[in-house]
């Protein structure tokens, strides 16, 4: 017989079970978060479209963002994000692929051919 049946989900929560070892959001609670980081930077003028990957809300308990950024940019990758998910990421600026330098994470899309010198 399996625990559930004998014993409820209210009652093993009550007494400290964690149904995850990582904090579980909803995507939506996931996105929300995002669209606040995003609109916060462009206030800065300093939206370019990435979010750190150490970077965490200050939410209790704090969201993970940056590591839900990059899980979302591995599904995007292997053709196994929702096609919502990926126009609602779109919509707010979200790049898809970021090449890291020494300074900062810089969008491929911003990035410009340097001319050669003759």
């Amino acid at each position: 017989m399996c625990v559930f049946k004998r014993v409820g989900i209210k009652e093993l929560e009550q007494i400290g079970l964690k149904w995850s070892v990582l904090s579980t959001a909803s995507w939506d609670s996931m996105y929300e978060s995002l669209v606040e980081y995003a609109e916060f930077k462009k206030n800065d003028g300093d939206w370019d479209g990435n979010v750190p990957a150490n970077y965490k809300t200050e939410d209790d308990p704090p969201k993970s963002l940056g590591r839900w950024v990059n899980r979302q940019r591995s599904a995007y990758a292997k053709d196994k994000l929702k096609e919502e998910f990926v126009e609602k990421l779109e919509i707010i600026g979200l790049k898809w692929t970021v090449l890291y330098t020494n300074e900062k994470a810089v969008p491929h899309a911003v990035l410009q051919p340097v001319p050669q010198q003759d």
